[in-house]
């Protein structure tokens, strides 16, 4: 499967799809379903963390899959965080502020970062 979906914690406080490999439309509109499905298990804010570390260039089939996709919000979803070689930093947060589904996502360069993030986002929100 070239997206895998899994709980990024114990906690389940943040959902981890991982790009391992080119994938299509179909199997991304089943992995969004997938983590809609989870979203639906908990009552608390969740974060998703796309890991596309795996790729040198950004993938045209995510490309497509933004361009195709309908903003969808679920009620507990929290911060979007990509990762991303550090190369694609700028090409992928420039890719993503152009989209409605994906506005707003953090883009980092490592999974550390990804985990890391939220709670950077809560400290500089007490500091505002």
């Amino acid at each position: 499967m070239p997206i895998q979906i899994q709980w990024g914690d114990p906690q389940k406080a943040s959902i981890q799809m991982t790009f391992i490999s080119a994938f299509d439309l179909t199997e991304w509109y089943e992995a969004v379903s997938k983590t809609c499905i989870m979203l639906n298990l908990v009552r608390h804010p969740v974060n998703i963390i796309l890991d596309m570390s795996y790729f040198d260039t950004l993938p045209m089939e995510f490309v497509d899959a933004l361009n195709s996709s309908k903003p969808r919000y679920h009620d507990n979803q929290n911060a979007q965080i990509a990762v991303v070689q550090h190369s694609l930093m700028m090409p992928m947060q420039t890719l993503l502020n152009d989209t409605d589904m994906f506005r707003g996502t953090s883009v980092v360069s490592s999974l550390i970062e990804a985990y890391q993030m939220p709670n950077k986002m809560r400290e500089f929100a007490k500091v505002s």
